[in-house]
């Protein structure tokens, strides 16, 4: 009940806001007891404090909810180690990177969408409103409306059925480009691929550089991981470690990983700095998935246009069609 409370009333963005503050109090030395106290101070987890005060731990009182599972075990590492503030310092740092990744992700596509229902909503009313009052001035003098205008006509009157079949193709064509078998498709598959990977490189860099052995970082940064089947190669390659193979080996041996991780990786091996590599690795695929969105978005925008331009021209065109008509009826 408790756990269904905190959910319906904070988001992870009040987590990371929390966590944020705690962690700016601990920092400034004061001690865990009186930086929950105030942290929690009109946020509404006052529920962890009260955890905390009656023997929890911090991270066990903290909701999976909430807070992510590599949140909570990158915490979990720094309190072990006796070095809470060190722990909750990386966990927000984890946070805020993944939520400004996300964030640009999200802003990069925001100007083809608003081109795209631009024009969907521009035919709408071209074809539900205006060419509607065309139709009843033609059918007053007896006279039909030109071909193209009476196609547009039609599929202006099923329009709620064709939104609903659009949506629904495009819902099943994004739960298939979503899943595993969306990986195998050529462009977007690699776009992806590089995404769950850039989070797994993250979640690695995190949880060694807080203090955790290669095999825990493993464990844990595969719950970063959105896919099932790299979580299962990942899982496998964390096998395999476990087994005393090197890890540029286990990684080899997954599929996953071009020469160029794997050799980063072997040399971060050689000279102990894995959580230095995979950070670098994390900056170096975000920086390319950053570079192939400008590279869409700049491909979008001329097309987006194009498109729009093509449709709102064509349901102009049908309607000057029926005017010209008009024109001639009345004059001849």
């Amino acid at each position: 009940m408790l756990k269904f409370f905190l959910r319906s009333k904070h988001s992870k963005e009040d987590g990371k806001r929390f966590l944020k503050r705690l962690s700016i109090l601990m920092a400034a030395g004061i001690p865990l007891s009186r930086a929950l106290d105030s942290a929690c101070a009109g946020s509404g987890f006052s529920i962890f404090s009260e955890k905390v005060k009656t023997g929890s731990s911090f991270s066990g009182s903290l909701d999976p909810g909430i807070f992510p599972p590599p949140v909570i075990a990158m915490i979990s590492v720094g309190e072990n180690n006796g070095n809470l503030a060190s722990g909750i310092a990386k966990a927000c740092g984890y946070m805020e990177k993944k939520d400004s990744f996300k964030k640009k992700l999200i802003g990069s596509m925001m100007y083809p969408a608003f081109v795209l229902i631009l024009c969907f909503a521009a035919a709408i009313v071209l074809v539900s409103v205006l060419l509607p009052a065309f139709s009843s001035i033609f059918n007053s003098l007896g006279v039909s409306l030109p071909p193209l205008s009476r196609f547009i006509m039609t599929i202006g009157g099923h329009l709620p059925l064709i939104s609903i079949i659009a949506l629904a193709i495009t819902y099943i064509a994004a739960r298939y480009l979503m899943g595993d078998k969306g990986l195998k498709f050529p462009v977007i598959g690699k776009f992806r691929r590089k995404l769950i990977l850039s989070s797994f490189f993250q979640a690695m860099a995190q949880s060694l550089s807080s203090g955790m052995n290669v095999i825990d970082s493993l464990d844990l940064s595969l719950k970063a991981v959105g896919s099932k089947d790299c979580r299962q190669k990942l899982s496998t390659a964390s096998v395999s470690v476990s087994e005393g193979t090197a890890l540029s080996e286990a990684f080899r041996a997954s599929g996953l990983f071009d020469e160029t991780v794997m050799s980063l990786v072997s040399a971060g091996e050689l000279s102990s700095s894995l959580d230095k590599v995979f950070g670098q690795l994390a900056d170096m695929y975000e920086e390319e998935i950053e570079n192939g969105l400008k590279t869409f978005s700049s491909l979008v925008e001329p097309v987006s246009t194009l498109a729009t331009g093509v449709v709102v021209g064509i349901i102009i065109f049908a309607m000057f069609m029926p005017i010209i008509k008009l024109i001639s009826v009345l004059g001849g």
